[in-house]
């Protein structure tokens, strides 16, 4: 059995106030950083124009799959194209 010794005058139920303000700071400072997050990586409205910009330029390239010659910036694995399509699904829909 474990004795606990308290130093007099101290209740011997901790108060519930002091427990629900330390909660209160850690939901806070939690809350401020899961909201804040998103915006310090959210791309720039020129950033993302520029991708959809490049990303419409290379849609159109007939390459080895559509059944023409291969182009290494739309048909390659890592090419131009895949790179633009992986930055826009990562920056706009979090993939």
């Amino acid at each position: 059995m474990f004795i606990i010794a308290r130093a007099p005058g101290t209740p011997a139920i901790p108060s519930r106030r002091k427990d629900f303000s330390v909660n209160r700071i850690g939901i806070f400072i939690l809350a401020t950083v899961l909201l804040c997050a998103p915006v310090v990586g959210a791309p720039t409205t020129a950033e993302i124009g520029s991708q959809a910009d490049a990303y419409r330029r290379l849609r159109v390239l007939r390459g080895h799959f559509q059944g023409g010659v291969w182009n290494d910036d739309v048909d390659r694995w890592g090419g131009r194209k895949h790179v633009v399509m992986d930055w826009l699904l990562t920056k706009l829909f979090g993939g």
